[in-house]
């Protein structure tokens, strides 16, 4: 199936029959994906701050009451008018316990380097009550959502390069990083980091495997890392 829909898709999670988009002007949408043939949508979230997601995360919460939160990666935008940088970077925290009525909860400011605006992707992960926001040239951030109305940054972990993709395995937190250079244009970092995340204040790396191409994004099956790369895999 397919719903033709008036917006740009950043990126997607599911929860059962609903499928949550991250919404790259500031939105969520939650779209019942039941029927496949005829998905429908069922609520909408928009922020009033500029800006533009770049990666979404969802986090369900067992308890009474059961709690579902969505986290976004939140970009600055640029205005096509006067080509200036508006907005705030930063994670969004949408409550999407009732996918009909999404909210928005709380906002904590990050610094997430986009390099003269010539940003690939982000992303960010979830691990118990910790979330880990990949922060481009700005490293990794280590975000504290015991309590999602009041996030706190915990610590942020900085790499020669660029942090792109993420990946949780257990206490082991997986970096796809994207080489940079120093002002005597000499290459930094780039490729696989392993980090030992199990004191999120204190993160430190456990290895390192250099690549030769862009590291986009990873993923752990079976003890092996596949990372994305911009020629492949």
């Amino acid at each position: 199936g397919r719903a033709v829909l008036p917006l740009h898709g950043a990126d997607v999670a599911l929860d059962g029959h609903v499928a949550y988009l991250a919404l790259a002007d500031q939105g969520l949408l939650a779209v019942d994906i039941r029927d496949p043939a005829r998905p429908e949508v069922l609520g909408r979230y928009s922020a009033a701050a500029p800006g533009k997601v770049s990666a979404m995360a969802l986090d369900k919460r067992s308890g009474a009451p059961a709690r579902a939160y969505a986290y976004q990666v939140v970009l600055q935008a640029w205005d096509r008018a006067t080509g200036a940088a508006v907005g705030e970077p930063g994670l969004r925290i949408v409550d999407v316990t009732d996918p009909a009525q999404p909210a928005g909860m709380a906002f904590l400011p990050l610094e997430i380097d986009e390099d003269g605006g010539v940003y690939l992707r982000s992303d960010v992960e979830i691990s118990g009550t910790v979330a880990f926001v990949a922060g481009y040239q700005s490293g990794l951030h280590v975000v504290d959502v015991a309590y999602p109305a009041r996030p706190a940054l915990l610590a942020t972990y900085q790499t020669p390069g660029s942090v792109q993709g993420l990946f949780v395995d257990g206490s082991t937190l997986y970096l796809a990083e994207q080489p940079a250079w120093d002002s005597q244009q000499q290459v930094m970092g780039g490729g696989l980091r392993a980090l030992d995340a199990s004191d999120p204040t204190h993160p430190r790396e456990v290895g390192y495997s250099p690549g030769r191409d862009d590291a986009l994004d990873v993923l752990m099956a079976d003890g092996i890392a596949y990372v994305t790369a911009t020629h492949g895999i």
